[in-house]
């Protein structure tokens, strides 16, 4: 089980570059700090799904600081 949840991070993590995950994070930030300002309220959904794909995007570095401070 551990070993599939690893190799799928490994694959996650050469897919994606940091850079391309950083452009993905700071477009959703402003398009939930545009939507935001727009409605003139503070949406708690937009800022879920917001916290909800960066957390996702970073799994694999997450995963792996976690792993080396186990290990």
């Amino acid at each position: 089980m551990f070993r599939f949840i690893e190799s799928f991070i490994s694959e996650l993590t050469h897919v994606m570059s940091i850079n391309s995950r950083r452009i993905i994070v700071g477009i959703l930030a402003l398009a939930t700090l545009s939507t935001t300002i727009t409605m003139e309220s503070i949406n708690i959904y937009f800022i879920a799904a917001f916290l909800f794909v960066s957390i996702s995007l970073y799994l694999p570095e997450i995963y792996r600081f976690l792993m080396n401070k186990v290990n």
